[in-house]
């Protein structure tokens, strides 16, 4: 059975956007790294994040570029 195209469109739309920022919680689990030490990177000015209220929230690009930064260093 076909699908009508209305189906496929409510599936497009479904799609979830792409996560710009993450949780403490969120980044230790995709980065590996815990969340203490996560703060402390914060605190000293390592890693950049924004507040709302009582959460902290780092950009996806932030954690990418401090990773890759890790990378780099690592090789040489």
């Amino acid at each position: 059975m076909k699908k009508s195209n209305r189906t496929k469109e409510k599936q497009k739309q479904a799609a979830p956007a792409p996560r710009i920022g993450l949780s403490l919680a969120e980044a230790e689990a995709r980065t590996g790294v815990s969340r203490y030490t996560l703060r402390r990177m914060i605190t000293a000015g390592t890693l950049k994040a924004a507040r709302f209220g009582r959460r902290i929230v780092i950009s996806t690009a932030e954690l990418e570029t401090l990773l890759n930064a890790g990378a780099i260093a690592a090789r040489q």
